[in-house]
């Protein structure tokens, strides 16, 4: 929803609470996300030469709030820009892009985050498939870090893992195991071994990209126990 109203001295007020398609006749936007994420798409900012906003966020939920670009223009060289919660900023628009000029509390939004789960899972994939997922909501670079642990039905088949960001496979993450077995005490029969796995890397990585933990199996039914895939903001 968009409410307009007016301050003294003719400021353009423009409250927002739900996505919009925003035309930047407003000077002012303060924005509620309490009802649920909000994507605000800017205009074509072509003819926009230093027209000034500013953006308030008022809610202190963990929703968010995209900013959203069209024909290629950007916010600070990116297509996005997410808003924190409680933050501020002003933005200033020159030759079809906009950047921002100062900003309180940009810094607020979650920095750390992990994505866990316990239940087995399995594949019998031989490329690439999605075990994790993280979305960071600030850009920085971050140190990445995936744990897990993983058994095949196959003996001697490998299980591969690695880490992606936005898509793009980090080739020094990539770890592979073999599935090996344990003779039993009857020396009759044989029980396949779980295999713990472990990879990390420091990447760069703008807001709203995802960053994946993917795996793959050579052969048979790879199955992953507990799994963790973590993110820290270290710059």
């Amino acid at each position: 929803m968009v409410i307009r109203g007016k301050m003294s001295r003719c400021i353009s007020v423009l409250y927002l609470t739900a996505d919009a398609t925003i035309d930047l006749t407003g000077d002012v936007y303060p924005i509620d996300a309490t009802g649920g994420s909000i994507v605000l798409t800017l205009p074509d900012m072509s003819d926009m030469n230093g027209i000034t906003h500013i953006w308030r966020r008022t809610d202190n939920t963990t929703n968010t709030v995209t900013l959203q670009t069209v024909k290629s223009q950007t916010i600070d060289g990116n297509s996005t820009l997410l808003i924190p919660p409680m933050a501020g900023l002003g933005t200033l628009c020159f030759n079809g892009n906009m950047s921002t000029m100062w900003g309180t509390n940009m810094s607020s939004a979650v920095t750390a985050m992990e994505s866990a789960a316990t239940a087995d899972t399995t594949t019998t994939s031989s490329t690439d498939v999605t075990l994790l997922t993280v979305t960071p909501t600030v850009t920085g670079r971050y140190l990445i870090i995936a744990s897990l642990s993983v058994r095949n039905s196959s003996v001697l088949a490998t299980i591969t893992g690695s880490i992606y960001v936005n898509g793009s496979q980090i080739g020094a993450s990539s770890r592979t195991a073999i599935s090996t077995t344990r003779t039993l005490i009857t020396l009759i029969t044989c029980d396949v071994v779980d295999v713990p796995m472990h990879t990390q890397t420091i990447q760069n990585v703008v807001a709203g990209q995802a960053i994946d933990l993917r795996w793959k199996t050579s052969g048979g039914t790879a199955t992953a126990h507990q799994r963790t895939l973590t993110i820290l903001k270290v710059g």
